[in-house]
């Protein structure tokens, strides 16, 4: 599974729809990520823009996620895209 998150909402689908393809449970991935499942829910849901980071990789974590960073081009950078 490859996603683009841009915003809390964005990360927090791509968490969700993973965890669903993964017939895992909300109160499976908190206990395995050592957070609430209340925590998760939120996350799913894009609620928690300021979560913290460490809770954040321990759920992505939990579900055998990583994350890879690209840059986004600039405007007017368009030629530099492959076709």
């Amino acid at each position: 599974m490859s996603r683009f998150a841009h915003d809390p909402f964005t990360l927090g689908a791509a968490v969700r729809d993973a965890r669903v393809s993964a017939g895992r449970t909300q109160a499976e991935v908190a206990q395995a990520a050592h957070c609430s499942r209340q925590w998760l829910v939120g996350f799913e849901r894009g609620d928690r823009s300021r979560a913290e980071a460490d809770v954040v990789f321990r759920v992505l974590h939990a579900l055998g996620l990583h994350v890879r960073l690209e840059a986004i081009p600039e405007p007017g950078d368009e030629e530099l895209l492959p076709l």
